[in-house]
Protein backbone atom coordinates (compact mmCIF):
# COMPACT_ATOMS: atom_id res chain seq x y z
CA UNK A 1 0.00 0.00 0.00
CA UNK A 2 2.44 2.58 -1.23
CA UNK A 3 1.58 5.98 -2.55
CA UNK A 4 2.64 5.38 -6.11
CA UNK A 5 1.22 8.65 -7.39
CA UNK A 6 4.02 11.05 -8.06
CA UNK A 7 3.92 14.70 -7.12
CA UNK A 8 3.47 17.36 -9.75
CA UNK A 9 5.35 20.58 -9.23
CA UNK A 10 2.24 22.71 -9.17
CA UNK A 11 3.91 25.95 -8.23
CA UNK A 12 2.62 28.59 -10.59
CA UNK A 13 5.15 31.29 -11.36
CA UNK A 14 4.27 34.98 -11.20
CA UNK A 15 6.26 38.05 -12.14
CA UNK A 16 6.94 41.41 -10.55
CA UNK A 17 8.45 44.46 -12.18
CA UNK A 18 11.15 46.94 -11.22
CA UNK A 19 11.41 50.29 -12.93
CA UNK A 20 14.52 52.20 -13.84
CA UNK A 21 14.49 55.93 -14.16
CA UNK A 22 13.38 57.08 -17.61
CA UNK A 23 16.05 56.85 -20.24
CA UNK A 24 17.87 60.15 -20.55
CA UNK A 25 20.03 62.38 -18.36
CA UNK A 26 18.91 60.70 -15.14
CA UNK A 27 19.86 57.20 -16.14
CA UNK A 28 23.16 58.27 -17.65
CA UNK A 29 24.01 60.20 -14.52
CA UNK A 30 23.07 57.20 -12.41
CA UNK A 31 25.38 54.97 -14.39
CA UNK A 32 28.24 57.41 -14.05
CA UNK A 33 27.79 57.76 -10.29
CA UNK A 34 26.72 54.27 -9.34
CA UNK A 35 29.13 54.23 -6.39
CA UNK A 36 28.06 57.66 -5.12
CA UNK A 37 24.54 58.52 -6.31
CA UNK A 38 23.24 62.01 -5.60
CA UNK A 39 19.89 62.08 -7.44
CA UNK A 40 16.65 60.27 -6.69
CA UNK A 41 16.90 58.50 -10.04
CA UNK A 42 20.43 57.30 -9.33
CA UNK A 43 19.46 55.93 -5.91
CA UNK A 44 16.46 54.20 -7.50
CA UNK A 45 18.66 52.59 -10.13
CA UNK A 46 21.25 51.43 -7.62
CA UNK A 47 18.43 50.03 -5.51
CA UNK A 48 17.42 47.91 -8.47
CA UNK A 49 20.98 46.65 -8.76
CA UNK A 50 20.92 45.61 -5.10
CA UNK A 51 17.54 43.98 -5.64
CA UNK A 52 18.91 42.01 -8.58
CA UNK A 53 21.61 40.51 -6.34
CA UNK A 54 18.97 39.83 -3.65
CA UNK A 55 20.30 42.39 -1.20
CA UNK A 56 16.78 43.58 -0.47
CA UNK A 57 17.64 45.50 2.70
CA UNK A 58 20.22 47.62 0.89
CA UNK A 59 17.81 48.13 -1.99
CA UNK A 60 15.27 49.53 0.46
CA UNK A 61 17.89 51.89 1.90
CA UNK A 62 18.51 53.27 -1.58
CA UNK A 63 14.80 53.60 -2.32
CA UNK A 64 14.39 55.41 1.00
CA UNK A 65 17.09 57.84 -0.08
CA UNK A 66 15.44 58.32 -3.46
CA UNK A 67 12.16 59.16 -1.75
CA UNK A 68 13.83 61.52 0.68
CA UNK A 69 15.15 63.44 -2.32
CA UNK A 70 11.85 63.20 -4.21
CA UNK A 71 8.78 62.35 -2.08
CA UNK A 72 6.61 62.34 -5.23
CA UNK A 73 8.64 59.59 -6.94
CA UNK A 74 5.98 56.95 -7.66
CA UNK A 75 8.46 54.60 -9.30
CA UNK A 76 10.61 54.46 -6.16
CA UNK A 77 7.56 53.68 -4.02
CA UNK A 78 6.62 50.81 -6.32
CA UNK A 79 10.17 49.48 -6.41
CA UNK A 80 10.47 49.68 -2.65
CA UNK A 81 7.19 47.80 -2.39
CA UNK A 82 8.65 45.06 -4.56
CA UNK A 83 11.65 44.79 -2.21
CA UNK A 84 9.39 44.62 0.84
CA UNK A 85 7.41 41.91 -0.94
CA UNK A 86 10.63 39.90 -1.43
CA UNK A 87 11.28 40.16 2.32
CA UNK A 88 7.76 38.97 3.14
CA UNK A 89 6.75 42.34 4.60
CA UNK A 90 3.48 42.37 2.72
CA UNK A 91 1.83 45.12 4.76
CA UNK A 92 4.55 47.61 3.85
CA UNK A 93 4.63 46.32 0.27
CA UNK A 94 0.92 47.08 -0.11
CA UNK A 95 1.36 50.49 1.51
CA UNK A 96 4.09 51.41 -0.96
CA UNK A 97 2.08 50.30 -3.99
CA UNK A 98 -0.92 52.23 -2.61
CA UNK A 99 1.22 55.36 -2.38
CA UNK A 100 2.57 54.85 -5.89
CA UNK A 101 -1.01 54.67 -7.16
CA UNK A 102 -2.04 57.77 -5.23
CA UNK A 103 0.77 59.63 -6.98
CA UNK A 104 0.01 58.03 -10.35
CA UNK A 105 -3.46 56.45 -10.58
CA UNK A 106 -2.65 55.07 -14.05
CA UNK A 107 0.58 53.35 -13.02
CA UNK A 108 -0.18 49.97 -14.62
CA UNK A 109 2.80 48.15 -13.19
CA UNK A 110 2.01 49.27 -9.64
CA UNK A 111 -1.35 47.53 -10.00
CA UNK A 112 0.49 44.43 -11.23
CA UNK A 113 2.98 44.58 -8.36
CA UNK A 114 0.27 45.11 -5.76
CA UNK A 115 -1.58 42.18 -7.29
CA UNK A 116 1.55 40.08 -6.85
CA UNK A 117 1.70 40.93 -3.15
CA UNK A 118 -1.98 40.09 -2.64
CA UNK A 119 -1.19 36.90 -4.55
CA UNK A 120 1.64 36.08 -2.12
CA UNK A 121 -0.76 36.69 0.78
CA UNK A 122 -3.21 34.18 -0.69
CA UNK A 123 -5.78 36.91 -1.42
CA UNK A 124 -6.36 35.82 -5.00
CA UNK A 125 -9.62 37.72 -5.32
CA UNK A 126 -7.92 41.03 -4.59
CA UNK A 127 -4.97 40.08 -6.78
CA UNK A 128 -7.36 39.43 -9.68
CA UNK A 129 -9.00 42.83 -9.06
CA UNK A 130 -5.63 44.55 -9.40
CA UNK A 131 -4.75 42.62 -12.54
CA UNK A 132 -8.20 43.57 -13.91
CA UNK A 133 -7.39 47.22 -13.32
CA UNK A 134 -4.02 46.86 -15.02
CA UNK A 135 -5.71 45.32 -18.06
CA UNK A 136 -8.34 48.07 -18.15
CA UNK A 137 -5.50 50.57 -18.45
CA UNK A 138 -3.33 48.38 -20.72
CA UNK A 139 -5.43 45.76 -22.56
CA UNK A 140 -2.35 44.15 -24.13
CA UNK A 141 -0.30 43.81 -20.94
CA UNK A 142 1.12 40.30 -21.24
CA UNK A 143 2.27 40.07 -17.63
CA UNK A 144 -1.14 41.09 -16.29
CA UNK A 145 -2.82 38.33 -18.31
CA UNK A 146 -0.16 35.87 -17.19
CA UNK A 147 -0.36 36.78 -13.51
CA UNK A 148 -4.15 36.91 -13.54
CA UNK A 149 -4.24 33.46 -15.12
CA UNK A 150 -2.02 32.22 -12.31
CA UNK A 151 -4.28 33.79 -9.69
CA UNK A 152 -7.37 32.29 -11.30
CA UNK A 153 -5.71 28.86 -11.27
CA UNK A 154 -4.91 29.10 -7.58
CA UNK A 155 -8.42 30.43 -6.94
CA UNK A 156 -9.76 27.30 -8.64
CA UNK A 157 -11.18 28.96 -11.75
CA UNK A 158 -9.28 26.84 -14.28
CA UNK A 159 -11.38 27.87 -17.28
CA UNK A 160 -10.54 31.53 -16.77
CA UNK A 161 -6.93 30.63 -16.07
CA UNK A 162 -6.69 28.89 -19.44
CA UNK A 163 -8.32 31.85 -21.17
CA UNK A 164 -5.75 34.23 -19.68
CA UNK A 165 -2.80 31.99 -20.51
CA UNK A 166 -4.11 31.62 -24.05
CA UNK A 167 -4.29 35.40 -24.36
CA UNK A 168 -0.79 35.82 -22.94
CA UNK A 169 0.54 33.32 -25.49
CA UNK A 170 -1.26 35.07 -28.33
CA UNK A 171 0.58 38.26 -27.32
CA UNK A 172 3.91 36.48 -26.73
CA UNK A 173 4.20 32.90 -28.03
CA UNK A 174 7.83 32.67 -26.91
CA UNK A 175 7.21 32.93 -23.15
CA UNK A 176 8.21 29.55 -21.66
CA UNK A 177 6.63 30.20 -18.27
CA UNK A 178 3.19 30.66 -19.78
CA UNK A 179 3.37 27.25 -21.44
CA UNK A 180 4.55 25.81 -18.12
CA UNK A 181 1.71 27.36 -16.11
CA UNK A 182 -0.87 26.41 -18.71
CA UNK A 183 0.52 22.87 -18.59
CA UNK A 184 -0.01 22.86 -14.83
CA UNK A 185 -3.65 23.84 -15.33
CA UNK A 186 -4.12 21.06 -17.88
CA UNK A 187 -2.70 18.67 -15.25
CA UNK A 188 -5.39 19.90 -12.86
CA UNK A 189 -7.96 19.09 -15.54
CA UNK A 190 -6.40 15.66 -16.04
CA UNK A 191 -5.65 16.49 -19.68
CA UNK A 192 -2.20 14.91 -19.77
CA UNK A 193 -1.90 15.04 -23.55
CA UNK A 194 -2.23 18.82 -23.67
CA UNK A 195 -0.11 19.21 -20.54
CA UNK A 196 2.67 17.19 -22.17
CA UNK A 197 2.51 19.40 -25.25
CA UNK A 198 2.85 22.52 -23.09
CA UNK A 199 5.74 21.16 -21.03
CA UNK A 200 7.44 20.12 -24.28
CA UNK A 201 7.06 23.66 -25.59
CA UNK A 202 8.30 25.18 -22.34
CA UNK A 203 11.41 23.01 -22.55
CA UNK A 204 11.98 23.89 -26.18
CA UNK A 205 12.01 27.56 -25.19
CA UNK A 206 13.87 27.00 -21.91
CA UNK A 207 15.88 23.74 -21.88
CA UNK A 208 16.78 24.28 -18.21
CA UNK A 209 13.23 24.52 -16.86
CA UNK A 210 13.41 22.18 -13.88
CA UNK A 211 9.70 22.24 -13.11
CA UNK A 212 8.81 21.28 -16.65
CA UNK A 213 11.15 18.28 -16.55
CA UNK A 214 9.66 17.20 -13.22
CA UNK A 215 6.09 17.58 -14.40
CA UNK A 216 6.68 15.96 -17.75
CA UNK A 217 8.39 13.06 -15.97
CA UNK A 218 5.39 12.74 -13.68
CA UNK A 219 2.99 12.55 -16.62
CA UNK A 220 5.16 9.85 -18.17
CA UNK A 221 5.07 8.03 -14.83
CA UNK A 222 1.28 8.29 -14.72
CA UNK A 223 0.99 6.73 -18.19
CA UNK A 224 3.54 4.01 -17.29
CA UNK A 225 6.32 5.28 -19.53
CA UNK A 226 8.84 4.76 -16.76
CA UNK A 227 11.96 4.96 -18.90
CA UNK A 228 11.08 8.46 -20.09
CA UNK A 229 9.96 9.44 -16.60
CA UNK A 230 13.36 8.49 -15.17
CA UNK A 231 15.12 10.39 -17.95
CA UNK A 232 13.18 13.54 -17.15
CA UNK A 233 13.69 13.21 -13.39
CA UNK A 234 17.41 12.66 -13.93
CA UNK A 235 17.58 15.80 -16.04
CA UNK A 236 15.66 17.83 -13.46
CA UNK A 237 18.04 16.70 -10.70
CA UNK A 238 21.09 17.44 -12.81
CA UNK A 239 19.80 21.01 -13.11
CA UNK A 240 18.65 21.27 -9.49
CA UNK A 241 20.12 18.66 -7.11
CA UNK A 242 18.05 20.07 -4.23
CA UNK A 243 14.59 19.48 -5.70
CA UNK A 244 13.09 17.19 -3.03
CA UNK A 245 9.89 16.46 -4.97
CA UNK A 246 11.86 15.08 -7.90
CA UNK A 247 13.81 12.69 -5.68
CA UNK A 248 10.48 11.55 -4.27
CA UNK A 249 8.98 11.11 -7.73
CA UNK A 250 11.97 9.19 -8.99
CA UNK A 251 11.75 7.01 -5.89
CA UNK A 252 8.15 6.20 -6.77
CA UNK A 253 9.20 5.01 -10.22
CA UNK A 254 12.06 2.91 -8.85
CA UNK A 255 9.64 1.38 -6.36
CA UNK A 256 7.18 0.48 -9.11
CA UNK A 257 10.05 -1.11 -11.03
CA UNK A 258 11.04 -3.12 -7.95
CA UNK A 259 14.35 -1.33 -7.45
CA UNK A 260 13.84 -0.86 -3.72
CA UNK A 261 17.46 0.04 -3.00
CA UNK A 262 17.39 3.00 -5.35
CA UNK A 263 13.90 3.97 -4.21
CA UNK A 264 15.10 4.08 -0.60
CA UNK A 265 18.10 6.17 -1.60
CA UNK A 266 15.82 8.69 -3.32
CA UNK A 267 13.41 8.88 -0.38
CA UNK A 268 16.38 9.36 1.94
CA UNK A 269 17.57 12.26 -0.19
CA UNK A 270 14.10 13.80 -0.36
CA UNK A 271 13.87 13.69 3.44
CA UNK A 272 17.34 15.14 3.87
CA UNK A 273 16.22 18.09 1.78
CA UNK A 274 12.75 18.30 3.32
CA UNK A 275 12.48 16.68 6.77
CA UNK A 276 8.72 17.38 6.81
CA UNK A 277 7.97 15.45 3.62
CA UNK A 278 5.12 13.29 4.93
CA UNK A 279 4.64 11.12 1.86
CA UNK A 280 8.35 10.34 1.68
CA UNK A 281 8.22 8.92 5.22
CA UNK A 282 5.12 6.95 4.29
CA UNK A 283 6.59 5.50 1.11
CA UNK A 284 9.91 4.71 2.74
CA UNK A 285 8.10 3.02 5.60
CA UNK A 286 6.15 0.92 3.13
CA UNK A 287 9.31 -0.28 1.41
CA UNK A 288 10.90 -1.15 4.75
CA UNK A 289 7.76 -3.16 5.49
CA UNK A 290 8.06 -5.04 2.23
CA UNK A 291 11.68 -5.79 3.04
CA UNK A 292 10.71 -7.16 6.46
CA UNK A 293 12.27 -4.30 8.45
CA UNK A 294 9.13 -3.69 10.47
CA UNK A 295 10.77 -1.62 13.21
CA UNK A 296 12.06 0.91 10.69
CA UNK A 297 8.74 0.79 8.89
CA UNK A 298 6.93 1.69 12.12
CA UNK A 299 9.41 4.49 12.79
CA UNK A 300 8.67 6.06 9.41
CA UNK A 301 4.92 5.72 9.86
CA UNK A 302 5.29 7.32 13.29
CA UNK A 303 6.97 10.31 11.69
CA UNK A 304 4.35 10.55 8.95
CA UNK A 305 1.63 10.58 11.61
CA UNK A 306 3.38 13.27 13.62
CA UNK A 307 3.28 15.43 10.52
CA UNK A 308 -0.26 14.40 9.56
CA UNK A 309 -2.32 12.88 12.39
CA UNK A 310 -5.23 12.31 9.97
CA UNK A 311 -3.20 10.07 7.66
CA UNK A 312 -5.47 7.01 7.63
CA UNK A 313 -3.30 4.94 5.28
CA UNK A 314 -0.33 5.34 7.62
CA UNK A 315 -2.39 4.00 10.54
CA UNK A 316 -3.45 1.05 8.42
CA UNK A 317 0.09 0.20 7.32
CA UNK A 318 1.56 0.72 10.77
CA UNK A 319 -1.08 -1.67 12.06
CA UNK A 320 0.12 -4.29 9.59
CA UNK A 321 3.72 -3.82 10.73
CA UNK A 322 2.71 -4.12 14.39
CA UNK A 323 0.74 -7.27 13.62
CA UNK A 324 3.68 -8.86 11.84
CA UNK A 325 5.85 -8.05 14.88
CA UNK A 326 3.30 -9.79 17.11
CA UNK A 327 1.97 -6.61 18.77
CA UNK A 328 -1.69 -7.37 18.15
CA UNK A 329 -2.97 -4.73 20.59
CA UNK A 330 -1.17 -1.92 18.73
CA UNK A 331 -2.30 -3.39 15.40
CA UNK A 332 -5.92 -3.42 16.50
CA UNK A 333 -5.70 0.17 17.72
CA UNK A 334 -4.21 1.40 14.44
CA UNK A 335 -6.73 -0.41 12.26
CA UNK A 336 -9.60 0.98 14.29
CA UNK A 337 -8.14 4.46 13.98
CA UNK A 338 -7.72 4.09 10.22
CA UNK A 339 -11.34 3.03 9.88
CA UNK A 340 -12.48 5.89 12.09
CA UNK A 341 -10.76 8.26 9.68
CA UNK A 342 -12.75 6.81 6.77
CA UNK A 343 -10.27 4.25 5.45
CA UNK A 344 -11.79 1.09 3.95
CA UNK A 345 -9.86 -1.78 5.47
CA UNK A 346 -8.88 -4.68 3.25
CA UNK A 347 -11.27 -7.64 3.83
CA UNK A 348 -8.39 -9.80 5.09
CA UNK A 349 -7.44 -7.13 7.61
CA UNK A 350 -11.08 -6.75 8.62
CA UNK A 351 -11.28 -10.47 9.33
CA UNK A 352 -8.01 -10.38 11.26
CA UNK A 353 -9.17 -7.40 13.29
CA UNK A 354 -12.52 -9.03 14.04
CA UNK A 355 -10.73 -12.17 15.26
CA UNK A 356 -8.50 -10.04 17.49
CA UNK A 357 -11.47 -8.18 18.93
CA UNK A 358 -13.23 -11.47 19.69
CA UNK A 359 -10.08 -12.73 21.36
CA UNK A 360 -9.91 -9.63 23.51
Amino acid sequence: MIRNKSIFSLMLIIFIWLFYAPVGIGIVFAQETADDPVTAEAFNDRGITYYDIRDYEQAIIDYDQALELNPEYAIAYSNRGVAYNALGNYKQAIADQDQALILDPEFVDAYVNRGVTYHAMGDYKQAIADYDQALTLAPDDIEAYYNRGTAYALFGDFEQALADFDQALELDPEFAETYYNRGVVFVMFGDYEQALADFDQALELDPEHVGAYNNRGTIYSEIDNFEQALADYDQALELDPEFAETYFNRGVVYNVLGNFEQALADYDQALELDPKFTDAYYNRGTIYGRLGNYEQSISDYDQALVLNPEFAEAYNNRGIAYYLLGDTEAALSDWNQAEALGYDLDPLIQDTRDDLQVGN
